[in-house]
């Protein structure tokens, strides 16, 4: 009965890391124009599912509406599911040099991939860092970013995470976020 179990969870396990390191573009057709768009938001997956009372998780739905008490975090190292262990190449250390080399007076906004680093070679999943849920038309400068990425570090997060933008630790106003992403721009810094 004890190998039963260990080869069920194994199997698990193996399937798992199979089906989230699949390509999703088997024919190469995703190319670095594909995020010139500034509107494009990254589509993080797997999305955090927490059934526990008194849990709320955060959804990855564009269409569905974030609850206040879900962004409310403030800064913390919450991210997907694959933030541990699935890239394990990706890190704050690797995020964090491509994002001091952006000038400072880059702007960007929401959803726009910053700096990525692939999970592995045969698929676009990455580890990225972006903007998320700011104002619409909201800019944040390359400055704000790296200070916020630098908090992230000193928060002690090690692949993923969250950093607020505004005064008040408050996600839902907007925020820097590091977290997996199904199609990254690559490794280092994305088309700005």
């Amino acid at each position: 009965m004890k190998f039963s179990v260990f080869y069920t969870f194994a199997f698990v396990l193996l399937w798992t890391l199979v089906v989230v390191a699949l390509p999703t573009e088997i024919d190469g057709s995703l190319d670095a124009t594909q995020f010139d768009n500034l509107d494009y938001v990254p589509e993080v997956s797997p999305p955090q599912v927490n059934n526990t009372p008194g849990f709320t998780s955060i959804t990855t739905d564009p269409q569905e509406a974030d609850t206040l008490e879900s962004l409310a975090l403030g800064i913390n190292c919450r991210g997907s599911l694959a933030c541990s262990g699935l890239c394990p190449p990706a890190n704050f250390a690797a995020i964090r040099r491509y994002v001091d080399q952006i000038p400072d007076d880059v702007q960007y906004q929401n959803g726009h991939q910053i700096a990525c680093v692939r999970c592995n070679n045969v698929s676009y999943s990455a580890i990225c860092a972006f903007v998320q849920h700011a104002k619409e038309g909201e800019m944040v400068s390359a400055a704000t970013v790296k200070e916020k990425i630098h908090r992230l570090v000193q928060h002690q997060c090690m692949k993923c995470g969250s950093c607020p933008i505004h005064p008040g630790n408050n996600g839902a106003t907007g925020e820097v976020t590091v977290n997996y992403v199904w199609h990254g721009c690559g490794t280092g810094i994305c088309p700005y």
